[in-house]
């Protein structure tokens, strides 16, 4: 059994650019999420929920770009370059995609509680009959 001939790809390939711009918006998405927590402890809550939904946005913009820049590569037949740029912006974006979809269930289970906490104090001291 043969196996397939590759072709190497001519040093004169460049980089797809949807590839690359899946991989920076990756890793924009990616520093968004980890500024968002990190900025949580320090400051309102206003500045990591705007970090949250421009990583949401990033994460969507390095699926889809990944995705189409791994086509165009593939289709390319070693004229263009970036597979593995296409391939780890597929990844990342899918891991903020994830993201989106966890983490509201992980922070409703851990603020659960202290919501209804809150909820039944306000209630309390409302004194409605």
């Amino acid at each position: 059994m043969e196996s397939p001939i590759v072709q190497p790809v001519p040093s004169s390939a460049r980089n797809n650019k949807l590839a690359t711009a899946g991989l920076v918006t990756g890793i924009l998405a990616l520093l968004s999420y980890c500024l968002s927590i990190v900025i949580s402890f320090f400051q309102s809550l206003w500045l990591p929920i705007i970090l949250m939904g421009s990583g949401a946005l990033l994460s969507l913009a390095s699926l889809i770009t990944g995705i189409i820049g791994l086509v165009q590569v593939n289709k390319s037949q070693g004229e263009q370059k970036g597979k593995g740029f296409a391939i780890t912006g597929i990844v990342l974006g899918g891991l903020g995609v994830l993201a989106i979809c966890i983490l509201p269930i992980v922070v409703l289970t851990l603020l659960g509680p202290v919501i209804g906490n809150v909820f039944s104090e306000v209630n309390s001291n409302l004194n409605v009959p």
